[in-house]
């Protein structure tokens, strides 16, 4: 989730009218501030908002500065005149030229010469002493919660559009973010590693989007592109540990994922679109890092049986290994989110049970996360406890995980939240249900069933209880989508007479009239699970068959034999 700092926006301003976006000399910064004062400075209500963030601005770097060097006595000087106003509309009353271009130096060296982590430095130095700050400068707040928070990609595009507003130039913008991207990122190796895991896995996923799109559409990819593409499908563990202070991974990395955020809203539809139908086949990866943790919790403790009063004993090597990781933070993290998430359902649906609500408060008054790292670290039954609601968590199909997030979300459960993990979830889940969801179905089901045929028919059930859920827009989206596939695979099963004569009526059916097919599967349950079953059909062939049914069917199309499905026409 983007977030937008009313603060940086103004500075932005300032330093667009200050340098009008070219390369300047102290003399004409100062000439282009004597210009602005003389724009501003009868208009008492711009002067005061504008003076109020350069005030903070030059507050913030003068601050920093003296931090580091107490002794100097320029900086003493700084200081000292900044300290002698206890509010902007003092300043404002005695301001002259002269003060006012102090502070609009200061703010673009704030500006163009801090970069991200050189300001996260000055706000988080600031922030030791928040209480008589915030009271002398009550904009600092915007500054605490935007630079404060965690780095995620939106900040390497944040930084081209600046750059692009000042220099009106997009490729001298686009190197400079570029660089300024491996920069942030070289150094959120050293400072934040999970945070740094975050934000490349996100940067990769949008770099994979971008070139497997080209690659897929016969665009010619060089070598080195088609290396990171191999080294994104290895996995991001691979990924991550390749990118380590590697400066030639690096830049084509950041370079083709501010292209990818270069294109419109329309354009990148349009290449996820593309995607929909070749996700069941893994061609795009799904980033959400609480997901990931919560696969790893499974993969080791998804057969702990809590019911068994051995259990700690059988898990405890584990769950030593588990207690003294290094990544223990991010899993207690994942565990308070899904532990709150399902208290707060278990609560919502029987809120007069005492239990449910002596949960609910344990939950409410945890003031920070090493508070319940304490008490899991204590307790292996309470840890494997909270391990199993992320596991079950993890289970939930993602029309029951929409459900009560948007719960959460109804009643402001999250104003009690001490972690931000949450939001990716939310995130993950406010997407519309798609094909891939169908696929994840029968995914799932696969884990428990041997047999194909067994693993089919009940993922053919459980999508069709999923599907009654869906509002009739989104419901008829994803039956086309099944219909598509169902129709491309019987076409191709027909050609070589390996189709029951059921299926051949159906096939003909939907391709004389869909709407007429749509209409009496709705009124036949049969219909609608033949349609389902041959759907997950298609999905248990291998790569290889699946390319001989979309070549088949290519051919069909490029002779005039077939269908040609269309969303926006579906009965031509």
């Amino acid at each position: 989730m983007e977030v937008v700092n009313n603060n940086d926006v103004v500075r932005n301003f300032i330093v667009m009218a200050l340098t009008n976006g070219q390369d300047f000399s102290k003399r004409e910064l100062k000439n282009n501030a004597k210009i602005f004062y003389n724009k501003i400075k009868d208009n008492k209500k711009i002067l005061k908002s504008i003076v109020d963030v350069l005030y903070l601005t030059s507050y913030i770097v003068t601050y920093y500065t003296y931090a580091m060097y107490p002794d100097d006595e320029k900086t003493k000087k700084e200081m000292a005149f900044l300290n002698s106003y206890d509010s902007t509309e003092k300043l404002v009353k005695k301001l002259n030229f002269d003060s006012f271009y102090n502070l609009c130096s200061d703010t673009v060296s704030f500006c163009l010469s801090y970069d991200g982590y050189g300001k996260r430095m000055c706000i988080l130095n600031l922030f030791n002493d928040k209480d008589n700050v915030i009271a002398k400068f009550p904009l600092v707040i915007n500054d605490f919660i935007y630079y404060l928070r965690k780095i995620d990609e939106n900040e390497i595009i944040d930084y081209y559009n600046f750059q692009k507003d000042i220099l009106k130039n997009d490729s001298v913008a686009l190197e400079k973010a570029v660089c300024y991207g491996i920069e942030l990122l070289i150094k959120m190796q050293d400072y934040d590693p999970d945070n740094y895991k975050e934000v490349i896995n996100s940067i990769a996923s949008q770099y994979y989007t971008y070139n497997k799109y080209l690659l897929l559409n016969n665009y010619n990819l060089d070598e080195y592109a088609l290396d990171i593409l191999d080294t994104i499908e290895s996995g991001f563990e691979e990924l991550r540990g390749f990118s380590l202070d590697n400066i030639p991974f690096l830049k084509p990395l950041v370079r083709d994922f501010l292209e990818y955020n270069k294109l419109s809203l329309e354009q990148k539809k349009r290449m996820n679109n593309f995607f929909v139908e070749s996700e069941y086949n893994n061609k795009i990866l799904i980033n959400n890092s609480n997901m990931k943790i919560r696969e790893k919790l499974r993969e080791v403790f998804g057969n702990a049986d809590l019911a068994d009063e051995n259990v700690c004993k059988t898990y405890k090597k584990e769950l030593n290994y588990l207690k003294n990781s290094e990544f223990f933070d991010s899993f207690a993290r994942i565990l308070y989110t899904d532990l709150f998430t399902l208290i707060y359902d278990d609560f919502d649906c029987y809120p007069d049970n005492e239990d449910n609500q002596k949960e609910l408060d344990f939950m409410k008054n945890i003031n920070n996360i090493n508070e319940l790292k304490t008490y899991l670290l204590e307790d292996d039954y309470a840890l494997l406890e909270a391990i199993n609601c992320s596991i079950f968590f993890d289970y939930l199909p993602l029309l029951s995980k929409k459900r009560m997030l948007l719960n959460m979300i109804d009643n402001n459960m999250y104003k009690y939240f001490i972690t931000n993990e949450y939001k990716y979830d939310v995130l993950e889940c406010s997407r519309k249900y798609n094909i891939y969801d169908a696929y994840l179905i029968y995914k799932e089901n696969l884990n428990y069933e041997e047999d194909k045929k067994n693993a089919i028919a009940k993922s053919s059930k459980d999508l069709n209880e999923d599907l009654l859920e869906l509002n009739s827009k989104d419901y008829n989206d994803i039956i086309f989508d099944i219909c598509n596939i169902f129709y491309k695979y019987n076409k191709y099963k027909i050609s070589n007479n390996n189709c029951d004569s059921d299926m051949v009526v159906l096939t003909n059916n939907l391709e004389n009239d869909y709407d007429l097919f749509l209409n009496n599967m709705n009124k036949n349950i049969d219909i609608k699970l033949m349609l389902f079953q041959t759907f997950y059909e298609y999905l248990s062939l291998s790569n290889l068959d699946k390319l001989r049914v979309q070549t088949h069917y290519k051919e069909l199309v490029d002779n005039g034999k077939v269908k040609i499905f269309n969303k926006k026409n579906k009965n031509s």
